[in-house]
């Protein structure tokens, strides 16, 4: 299931959203939240890095 999200954001992250989501025609919702997913799963492997430590 798919929940919904309402962030604010700094000018420069909005247009550095726009851009990418532009270039890989995607809305800048659906940029968002693949962007979001890839930064959980990074910070979720350097937890799982640290943790092992």
């Amino acid at each position: 299931m798919s929940k919904k999200l309402n962030a604010v954001i700094p000018d420069e992250t909005w247009q550095a959203l726009e851009e990418i989501a532009k270039k890989e025609q995607r809305t800048k919702s659906q940029m968002a939240a693949i962007l979001l997913g890839e930064a959980l799963a990074n910070r979720q492997k350097q937890q799982q890095k640290t943790s092992q430590v």
